[in-house]
């Protein structure tokens, strides 16, 4: 049996029933997507931030220490930060934030809108700078973010991810997040040995790329794909790799 090039593909979708089972397939990275926003009207980012600066009173004397505050600003509330000796105020997310990971890796987007306080300019007064980290451990250099709309690119393998945006005279809103779960590609034999390794390995939506061999015994023949709406294929072409079905 060879098996099909990179312009050919074979799909299962398989439902196993039997008189007191019945086996579905998992949830698929390809159908996974995650969305929130926080536009700040609410107590929402004090409640679902996971590390944050104290939210003080508008109006209240400034607290000895950085904090957050709720701004209304022409019909519209908007979150502002504030500085103590220097210090600057924090904001940390994880996303998702209800702890609903991804089964993969995740891709999207952050977007956020910064604005200076009205009769207040960058250079005298404020900044709004962010950090981001696929794990929580190993976080990228802090990057500015000046005012305007923004669109941060984010991905982590780990199925969530971290943000932290630290600043002073800044107000921030329309915090928008969306992510997916594309579908990973797993090598045979680089990441798994057998091909059916790496089928029971995969989720709905993975690709299983069979690297160029003639593939035999246990593993590689009588092939079950669990149910899962899987690609499985050759990566170079069909003349190069062979499952060899015979005992």
């Amino acid at each position: 049996m060879r098996l099909p090039g990179t312009s050919w593909f074979w799909t299962a979708a398989i439902i196993l029933v039997s008189a007191a089972v019945c086996l579905t397939p998992g949830q698929s990275r390809a159908d996974w997507t995650y969305e929130y926003t926080d536009h700040f009207s609410t107590g929402k980012a004090e409640d679902e931030s996971y590390f944050n600066s104290i939210f003080w009173p508008r109006g209240a004397f400034p607290p000895r220490q950085a904090y957050l505050y709720y701004r209304d600003v022409r019909s519209q509330r908007e979150l502002g930060f504030g500085d103590y000796n220097d210090d600057p105020a924090y904001l940390g997310y994880c996303f998702p934030v209800d702890g609903e990971k991804s089964p993969g890796a995740i891709e999207g987007s952050i977007h956020i809108d910064v604005r200076l306080p009205y009769g207040s300019n960058l250079a005298s007064s404020g900044f709004l700078r962010y950090s981001f980290s696929p794990d929580g451990i190993h976080w990228s250099s802090a990057q500015e973010l000046e005012p305007g709309s923004h669109d941060i690119p984010i991905e982590s393998v780990r199925g969530s991810c971290y943000i932290i945006f630290f600043g002073t005279g800044v107000l921030i809103d329309n915090l928008e997040v969306n992510l997916s779960s594309p579908p990973a590609t797993i090598l045979v034999p680089e990441d798994y040995a057998t091909i059916q390794d790496a089928i029971d390995n995969a989720s709905d939506g993975d690709i299983v790329e069979v690297g160029p061999d003639t593939y035999s015994g246990d593993g590689n023949r009588d092939i079950d794909f669990r149910g899962k709406a899987i690609t499985v294929r050759s990566s170079d072409g069909p003349y190069n790799t062979t499952i060899d079905c015979s005992d």
